[in-house]
């Protein structure tokens, strides 16, 4: 491990099942001392109706420092990065 990102916050927001990516990230994060947070679309809001605009936001309230994102849309990750502070992938 070291310490490049030690302090910082990382969600996992994929809305699409993914095992290799997943893993690839939070394994990488957590390699470089991040916390990580997954949450699949099973678990966020969006199964109650909730727009992934609306979604990020309530992210973004809890100050992460990165979102690293894994939509089926195509520019998904360019719209949430244009409407939050936080890093996105």
């Amino acid at each position: 491990k070291v310490p490049t990102l030690r302090g910082k916050t990382i969600v996992l927001f994929f809305q699409e099942p993914s095992t290799r990516t997943k893993i690839s990230f939070d394994i990488a994060a957590k390699r470089l001392s991040a916390d990580t947070i997954a949450i699949s679309s099973g678990s966020s809001s969006i199964v109650k109706g909730e727009t992934l605009i609306d979604t990020a936001k309530n992210l973004e309230s809890m100050n992460p420092d990165i979102l690293v994102i894994r939509h089926p849309s195509s520019g998904a990750a360019e719209l949430i990065a244009r409407r939050v502070k936080a890093s996105v992938v």
